[in-house]
C-alpha cells in the first residue's frame, strides 16, 4: 500500500472531522459523523492484513490527539490509546469480514462503517470507564458517550455511503496489489473454473 497517499487522504479526512463534523452535526447534540472511518473500511476490505492494522492504529492515535477530554477543575487532557485500539479492532473486523461482502457495493462500505464505530467505540468507551475507575478526574458519562456511539454510526454510515464511490476513484492509486485479500472458502479459482 502507498502509505504516502493515505497520509494524504487521513489528513483531509481527519481534517473533515475536525472542522466539517460539528458544523453537520444536530443541534445541541454530540453526535457527529467519522469522516476518517470510511477511508478506514476502505483500506481494510482492500490492503494486507498487517497493512489494514497498522492504518487503524495510526488512524486512531490521530483521533486520540483530536479529542482532547474534559476533567473537573482542570484543563482538558489528551490520552492516547483507546481509539488507538479502538480501530485497529475494528479494522481487524473489517478484515475478517472481507471474504463474505461484496467489495464494489456502496451498501457494503456503509454497513462495514456503521460496525466499524460501534466496534471502536465500545472498545474506547470500556478503556475510559475503567481509567475513570482510578479517579483521575475526566469527566465521563458511558451512557451518554454510548447514545451518543449509535447515533454517530449511524450518521458515519450516510456518510460511507456518500463516499464508496469517491474512494473507489483512489483504489489504483493506493497500489493495493494482487496479494492482499484472502478471498475466502466461498471465491472460485481460475482453476476450478477449468
Amino acid at each position: 500500500m502507498n502509505w504516502a497517499v493515505f497520509a494524504i487522504l487521513s489528513w483531509f479526512a481527519i481534517g473533515l472531522d475536525v472542522g466539517l463534523a460539528p458544523a453537520i452535526s444536530p443541534e445541541s447534540s454530540d453526535i457527529r459523523p467519522s469522516f476518517f472511518v470510511p477511508l478506514l473500511v476502505f483500506v481494510a476490505m482492500r490492503a494486507p492484513h498487517r497493512t489494514a492494522l497498522w492504518a487503524g492504529l495510526v488512524g486512531g492515535l490521530m483521533l486520540d490527539l483530536i479529542h482532547p477530554l474534559a476533567r473537573t477543575g482542570a484543563s482538558p487532557v489528551i490520552i492516547t490509546g483507546p481509539n488507538a485500539v479502538g480501530m485497529m479492532l475494528a479494522a481487524q473486523l473489517v478484515v475478517a469480514l472481507r471474504s463474505m461482502v461484496m467489495h464494489r457495493n456502496p451498501l457494503t462500505t456503509a454497513v462495514l462503517a456503521f460496525i466499524t464505530v460501534v466496534v471502536a467505540g465500545v472498545a474506547a468507551i470500556a478503556m475510559l470507564t475503567i481509567r475513570t475507575l482510578f479517579g483521575d478526574g475526566i469527566v465521563f458519562s458511558p451512557t451518554h458517550e454510548l447514545l451518543t456511539l449509535l447515533g454517530s454510526a449511524l450518521y458515519t454510515g450516510v456518510v460511507a455511503l456518500v463516499f464508496a464511490i469517491p474512494l473507489s476513484w483512489f483504489a489504483p492509486v493506493f497500489s493495493f496489489g494482487g496479494h492482499h485479500a484472502n478471498p475466502g472458502r466461498f471465491a472460485w479459482s481460475h482453476a476450478d473454473r477449468a
